[in-house]
């Protein structure tokens, strides 16, 4: 197949033998097919051009997957997989073998977590074994970047690539610079060390990422002031225009009335849970492995617990299906959703989710109490 080849039609023409395609089982049948396919594709590519045809070919998958119906959480789990495998490989074919073996290639933001769905912004960096050195380094970097953009991740706004030597460092200077995110001046470290905590290795020796992150639970603060400030950016999306309430009552006016699903929700969430997970030395990765550690050894309530990822999965699902249909009329993806683009059932389902979102947020305030900053 080469590189212009259009990728099949999302569940076009499932063979006879296979039963018909309107049918549960036919249709796992077609996602285990091309799931295999589309991973065979990817760890048998020998260049940059052949993985641009699965990379094709995964988002031709997961459009297919939330068309059908399938469960939010299927599609976020195979999208990290296949990710994962991207990235690998990728590394693979652009660093040489020593720096390979003696890196670790991580992932963070909601590649991290495991709760992306479409490619999103480029959210990686490189840990590198103390007294590595690679001349070449900062034009593989580079190439590794273009590379990703040309499959189809955009840049990141923030830098937080391999391009960037800040996320390209060895052990020990990355040591110190998690010493400066929890005590130094820079307000800005408290989002850096957030990054670090969703982070997640893909290629490489993984020890050196378990490692950095040791050092952070040995290193963290013990006080009350700094997790308020670790959980203080929740703080910044907390109004709309007029109220924070306001827009719920006056979704049916002929005045546009625009929510940002990420500010007012996911962000709300997120970053909640991480920050109860940082205070308690919860490792997990993933938002709702957070919550189920939180829930089994920290106190929280198992149904607010349920209610949070329920509502985080609403919210990427309606996320996925804006930026579906935006990618179709050719618009630039964002995360405003105008309340009279969104039916009945998602009306009271995004109603039910931001009340959920409030409740969570008085629970946060209660064990980081950012709004006293």
């Amino acid at each position: 197949m080469s590189e212009h080849t259009r990728p099949e039609p999302p569940f076009a023409a499932i063979d006879a033998d296979a039963g018909p395609a309107s049918t549960a089982s036919a249709r796992l049948a077609w996602i285990a097919h091309k799931l295999r396919q589309t991973s065979m594709r990817i760890t048998q590519a020998q260049s940059v051009a052949e993985l641009r045809p699965a990379a094709l070919q995964a988002d031709a998958l997961i459009a297919s997957l939330q068309g059908h119906g399938f469960g939010i959480e299927l599609t976020m789990d195979l999208v990290s997989e296949l990710g994962d495998q991207l990235l690998a490989r990728l590394w693979c074919l652009l660093a040489p073998k020593d720096l390979v073996d003696n890196s670790c290639l991580l992932v963070m933001g909601s590649e991290g977590r495991g709760e992306q769905t479409l490619k999103t912004d480029q959210d990686n960096g490189l840990l590198l074994r103390d007294g590595t050195a690679c001349d070449a380094l900062p034009e593989i970097a580079t190439s590794f970047t273009a590379a990703l953009r040309d499959l189809g991740y955009p840049l990141c706004p923030g830098g937080i690539m391999l391009s960037n030597d800040r996320w390209r460092q060895r052990a020990t200077e990355f040591r110190e610079t998690i010493r400066q995110w929890c005590y130094g001046p820079d307000p800005e470290g408290v989002m850096q060390l957030a990054i670090l905590l969703d982070a997640r290795a893909v290629a490489g020796d993984v020890r050196l990422l378990g490692d950095a992150k040791a050092h952070l639970w040995s290193i963290l603060p013990d006080s009350d002031a700094f997790f308020a400030r670790f959980a203080s950016p929740v703080g910044q999306f907390d109004a709309t225009p007029g109220n924070w309430w306001q827009w719920l009552s006056l979704r049916h006016d002929e005045q546009r009335q625009v929510v940002d699903l990420k500010k007012s929700g996911s962000f709300q969430i997120v970053h909640g849970v991480r920050a109860l997970a940082l205070k308690h030395h919860v490792d997990a990765v993933s938002t709702r492995e957070r919550l189920r550690e939180l829930v089994e050894h920290h106190g929280m309530p198992s149904a607010l617990a349920r209610d949070v990822r329920d509502a985080l999965h609403l919210l990427i699902a309606l996320r996925m299906d804006h930026h579906l249909r935006q990618r179709r009329l050719g618009q630039a993806p964002d995360n405003l959703v105008d309340y009279r683009d969104l039916g009945t059932l998602e009306h009271a389902q995004l109603d039910s989710v931001m009340a959920i979102v409030k409740n969570f947020r008085q629970y946060l305030q209660l064990h980081c109490p950012f709004e006293m900053l």
